[in-house]
């Protein structure tokens, strides 16, 4: 039996510690690591996944933005005091016997939800591992050696999940805020951050298409915590506060027209008038 356990915490850049080196991933052979190289290079350019001399991790999303986010995951330490936004679970056993996979699987509940709510039929079972996620975390049991490496990819992912939830959540806190939509350029503002955002650092499939099984564990984990539903919906909310703006300016554009027509035809009337009365004072 093997287990580990993780807790995400957000924290912010300053809080980063000074002597951290660059974060690599245990293969099956326990005594060798791999960097990280299973995220798409669009992405890859734009993170900083790094370690301390703990081995806990310090995540950084989105680097040099206004979307810049940093995540902590303590590995097996219970003092960090910091509030948790997830927590992560490994177990290995060593038979295929049901009563341990329903062992595991509540001891993997116990640690992330506190109760025995999470139970083995409740995972997605897959050759290699099961795998469970909810908004209170991930549960990964295997009865296979070297899967310690795939728990912790899973873990990346879910970080980087949160990550976008943080500055999708911002956004909205920012859209929900604004005071006074007649003021376009408070729209505009908004507006051109999401799209900024959506462009240059949300990824639908932020994992290389050749690793199907992180694939497979990604979609999972932005289905359980509707990522892109929840995306698309800020994008439809600003979308349409846009809309009505431009719609009341070209009313009010109308209006003006409408009031410049107005005038125009009194002056010409004016004009006329006054050109009549030119006439008859000649004819005089």
């Amino acid at each position: 039996m093997n287990q580990v356990y993780a807790k995400l915490k957000k924290v912010t850049a300053n809080d980063k510690p000074l002597n951290l080196t660059p974060l690599k991933i245990i293969l099956k052979d326990k005594d060798k690591k791999q960097n990280i190289a299973f995220f798409q290079d669009a992405l890859a350019e734009k993170y900083q996944l790094m370690t301390d001399d703990k081995e806990n991790w310090w995540l950084t999303f989105f680097i040099g933005s206004p979307y810049e986010q940093t995540l902590f995951v303590n590995f097996n330490d219970d003092t960090d005091s910091r509030k948790d936004i997830a927590k992560a679970s490994f177990y290995q056993i060593d038979t295929t016997e049901n009563s341990e996979y329903q062992k595991a699987a509540s001891t993997n509940s116990q640690y992330i939800r506190k109760s025995m709510a999470i139970t083995y039929e409740n995972h997605i079972h897959r050759k290699s591992h099961s795998l469970h996620i909810d908004g209170k975390g991930l549960s990964f049991i295997t009865n296979i050696q070297g899967q310690i490496g795939n728990f912790y990819r899973a873990i990346l992912l879910l970080a980087l999940a949160h990550a976008y939830q943080q500055v999708i959540g911002t956004l909205s806190k920012e859209l929900a805020q604004l005071k006074n939509i007649k003021h376009i350029e408070n729209i505009n503002e908004i507006y051109n951050k999401i799209a900024e955002f959506n462009a240059r650092y949300f990824l639908l499939q932020p994992v290389k298409y050749d690793r199907t099984d992180l694939n497979a564990i990604w979609e999972q984990i932005v289905e359980t915590l509707v990522i892109k539903e929840t995306n698309n919906e800020l994008m439809q909310q600003v979308a349409y506060l846009h809309h009505i703006i431009e719609l009341q300016n070209t009313h009010k554009a109308q209006e003006l027209s409408e009031k410049q027509n107005r005038l125009i035809n009194i002056f010409g009337i004016i004009l006329s008038v006054i050109g009549v009365i030119l006439t008859i004072i000649e004819i005089l």
